[in-house]
């Protein structure tokens, strides 16, 4: 029944990812190891941040000789994991939110045209696919299924005119080549067992497997509405990134 929005009465707690943890490079020698270039995220500030209104704390992979992104099998992918099991949380959780970016393959460019040709001729339109999803273990044994579909939360890491989708806004913005542009999206979940804390975190692939594309996940950090009754202690500065 809670209204969660980004940035308004939100406590937020970065989850704290040790880089053993992650299994792909974000930048490797000035090349997009990850994603196919020209360009990469390189850009991208590391270290505490705030991006769409959410505190989230990035792996410093400027410096960093370890991985520092997790990833999934897909285009693009160097890795062939298909599955990234207990990224461990701390408490309950009114909501969690994902730093993450996608590369699509072929197979979302196929859709995409058959979006666009059920739609000039006024036929019932193909459902967006789901590219990845996260799995929410709960302390009691339970579990929610959190999937990321297709321009809904989540698009392409290479846009020529970003822009916010139903589920996600967009965290950051870098130029690359010509007029496109590098995008890494905030996506918001709800979570409807605020009372039961949450152990930990899996990200997994597409059910139709890595055909869609390949995703990266930078930073996940879950909040909790702020009571009235129990305000919490005065705020840092907070850092407006671009």
């Amino acid at each position: 029944s809670k209204t969660i929005v980004a940035g308004a009465g939100l406590q937020y707690e970065p989850v704290n990812i040790p880089d053993a943890r992650f299994n792909a490079f974000v930048n490797r020698a000035g090349q997009p190891g990850w994603f196919p270039g020209p360009g990469d995220l390189s850009k991208l500030p590391v270290g505490e941040q705030v991006f769409a209104d959410v505190d989230y704390r990035l792996s410093d992979f400027s410096t960093s000789p370890v991985p520092t992104v997790f990833m999934l099998k897909g285009s693009g992918s160097e890795v062939e994991d298909t599955e990234i099991r207990g990224i461990e949380t701390r408490g309950a959780a009114d909501a969690i939110f994902f730093l993450h970016t996608f590369n699509p393959s072929g197979s979302i460019d196929g859709w995409q045209r058959q979006y666009k040709e059920a739609a000039r001729r006024g036929r019932k339109l193909p459902k967006p696919p789901t590219v990845f999803q996260y799995v929410i273990h709960y302390a009691d044994g339970g579990q929610a299924v959190v999937p990321i579909v297709w321009q809904t939360g989540v698009g392409s890491w290479r846009s020529n005119a970003p822009a916010a989708l139903p589920e996600a806004a967009i965290a950051w913005t870098a130029p690359l080549s010509g007029d496109e542009q590098a995008v890494v999206y905030s996506m918001q979940w709800n979570n409807s067992r605020p009372d039961v804390a949450i152990e930990s975190i899996d990200i997994v692939t597409s059910p139709d497997g890595p055909k869609w594309g390949a995703p990266a996940v930078l930073a996940i950090t879950t909040a909790k509405s702020i009571s009235s009754a129990n305000p919490p202690a005065p705020n840092k500065i907070r850092r407006k990134t671009q």
